[in-house]
């Protein structure tokens, strides 16, 4: 089975060598690594073609003539893979010998799966062990669907069959639950396509190094909020909060719905996820009656009738139904008024329309 490795660089020269030299002592040997740059201004470009001359694998470099961002670099990086299967590749992470065998292995006798994700270890920037990246999925083999609808897997750690990239064009992507102003992030994409078409496979065990510190470009483990803080946040952001996932489940059902496969078991998950993504667009709809309620007494006399609608039952979500009854309960007790306008001025175009509330 052929690998590519799709790695996104922008001024990475303090730690790729590393990362490169983790790259050439894989058990399973890449047929190539892609590298796409970002404008680095450092000695990236210099180590990566020296890196080409010994490596055991082809390796291509390519420079973009404009800053595009993370996302979009890694993803264009990935449509230059020419492997059956792609894995992302950060420039300042440290891979375990076996993460490409482990996961290859995989996909070699599961046809169905079509991403195989892994836990990772999280080092500081001397290499040194500081905790453990886990993901919220059940080891082994489940359905895609059942992650959705934020299905995810980290980028580091993801090995996925490039047909994956072919499903949907990644212009057409939704926005980031993270930052609503940018497009959805690679990861989060990826994640998605396999989610609705296929099945996935988590490794529970460590298959890299995720090296954290101050110039890292996404995904940094930050500290919790102060208690005030977060009170603050969730009496003015609880409406701004459902209607963001709301408008982007109904994004999600948007590209579901355009998909067309002659394939029947992929025409088949495409109807299951369909079904549990309109599943969750009934809950957030009932949910955000909750913030929209003018008094305290409406508030609650909303979550009942979410409640009584099965708003906290459906599959894909990591809380307990009681746990979401409870919250929503403390959150239309302190909930400050005028949620729906506050929401749709911080969401803008993104919003859903009045009509689908």
């Amino acid at each position: 089975m052929d690998v590519s490795i799709a790695m996104a660089t922008y001024n990475g020269a303090r730690f790729l060598p590393e990362q490169l030299e983790s790259l050439r002592c894989q058990q399973h040997v890449p047929v190539e690594l892609v590298v796409n740059d970002d404008g680095s201004t450092d000695e990236t470009a210099e180590i990566v073609l020296q890196f080409a001359r010994t490596a055991p694998f082809a390796v291509s470099f390519e420079r973009n003539p404009v800053r595009l961002g993370f996302a979009d670099n890694f993803l264009l990086a990935a449509a230059r893979c020419r492997g059956d299967v792609v894995a992302f590749c950060d420039q300042d992470d440290v891979w375990h010998p076996t993460k490409l065998a482990r996961a290859v292995a995989v996909l070699a006798l599961e046809p169905e799966v079509a991403l195989v994700g892994h836990d990772a270890t999280l080092v500081d920037a001397e290499g040194r062990p500081t905790g453990v990246l886990r993901h919220k999925a059940p080891a082994g083999r489940s359905p895609g669907w059942a992650l959705l609808p934020q299905a995810f897997f980290f980028g580091l750690t993801m090995t996925f069959r490039r047909e994956l990239l072919e499903l949907v064009p990644d212009t057409q992507r939704p926005f980031d639950l993270v930052d609503p102003a940018r497009p959805l992030a690679h990861d989060r994409w990826v994640s998605f396509l396999a989610a609705i078409s296929a099945d996935v496979y988590f490794i529970n065990e460590s298959l890299v190094d995720y090296r954290q510190h101050d110039t890292n470009a996404s995904g940094g483990m930050t500290s919790g909020r102060g208690w005030v803080a977060v009170v603050d946040a969730a009496r003015t952001k609880f409406g701004y909060t459902v209607m963001k996932q709301l408008a982007y489940v109904q994004r999600e059902l948007a590209l579901v719905r355009q998909v067309v496969t002659d394939d029947a078991p992929t025409a088949a998950r495409l109807e299951r996820a369909l079904d549990v993504l309109e599943g969750h667009e009934r809950q957030l709809r009932l949910r955000f009656a909750i913030p929209r309620a003018a008094s305290r007494p409406r508030r609650f006399a909303a979550v009942v009738t979410a409640w009584r609608g099965s708003a906290y039952g459906r599959e894909g979500l990591a809380e307990g139904p009681v746990l979401r009854v409870l919250r929503d309960l403390a959150l239309a007790t302190i909930a400050a008024p005028g949620q729906e306008q506050r929401a749709r001025a911080l969401l803008g175009p993104r919003a859903p329309d009045p009509r689908n509330l």
